[in-house]
């Protein structure tokens, strides 16, 4: 029976082998603070009230958003605010969101095609592509079932290998305006991953097509009342082979 855990937490269960016999153990990991909005995140003096304003005339002009940072910084968190805002801002467009496991969000089960579950959720025009950890599902099958839902918008929970990476590329330029977390240890890294894992399965250098693909860069650690967001950057093209940053805080990093 799974616990009752606070919004954006996650948990995790397995066993755990003392010498002859079996006990149970679990990990919980949850945010103690949800927030509901970017204001809340200003009024918290996690992120400015400019930095604010750039996110949401990002989510208007359909930027493509790469959130980094390590584990534990609230990334997914962060997510489902740009979510709200997303709503807010563009009802009118539909989005799918394609994760490995439900969320929260969406607890509706709509049907299951070609072992993807559909999920409505509970904001409008938002539906969830889920493999459900089925071992015959792919990325691939739920970038074929999202096309049929004919999207605006195509938000992608992590990226944890090659073919992640290479399929949201796609998917963002398809589909203009999307989301997508990333393990890194700054913004800049998070480009550099991108280009690694795009490079490990095309065996190629994809710098002009990502930073074709890739407009906004936010990059989060963990903060005493909640993510912290500590580097906003535009990536604004390449020149000599080097990707072109801009800041789009002023702060010092």
């Amino acid at each position: 029976m799974l616990p009752h855990l606070p919004p954006n937490s996650r948990w995790t269960s397995g066993r755990k082998a003392e010498e002859e016999s079996i006990t149970p153990s679990r990990a919980e990991r949850g945010n103690s603070i949800a927030m509901h909005s970017l204001r809340e995140y200003v009024e918290r003096g996690l992120i400015t009230q400019a930095e604010r304003n750039v996110l949401r005339e990002a989510i208007l002009s359909r930027k493509n958003i790469l959130i980094a940072g390590k584990d534990g910084a609230g990334k997914n968190a962060f997510v489902n605010v740009l979510l709200k805002e997303m709503e807010s801002l563009t009802p009118e467009h539909r989005v799918v969101i394609l994760e490995d496991n439900a969320d929260p969000r969406c607890l509706t089960r709509l049907r299951n095609q070609e072992n993807i579950m559909t999920l409505q959720c509970f904001m409008k025009n938002f539906f969830a592509l889920t493999t459900g950890n089925h071992p015959n599902a792919t990325m691939q099958d739920l970038i074929k079932v999202a096309i049929r839902y004919q999207p605006d918008r195509v938000v992608l929970d992590k990226i944890n290998g090659i073919e992640e990476a290479l399929y949201l590329l796609q998917a963002w330029e398809r589909y203009p305006g999307g989301i997508c977390t990333l393990y890194a240890k700054s913004a800049r890294d998070g480009v550099a991953r991108m280009e690694e894992f795009v490079f490990g399965l095309a065996g190629l250098a994809p710098k002009k097509r990502i930073a074709k693909v890739i407009d906004i860069v936010v990059f989060l650690m963990k903060g005493t009342n909640g993510p912290e967001l500590t580097e906003l950057i535009a990536l604004e093209g390449i020149k000599d082979e080097q990707y072109v940053f801009r800041d789009l805080s002023n702060r010092l990093y």
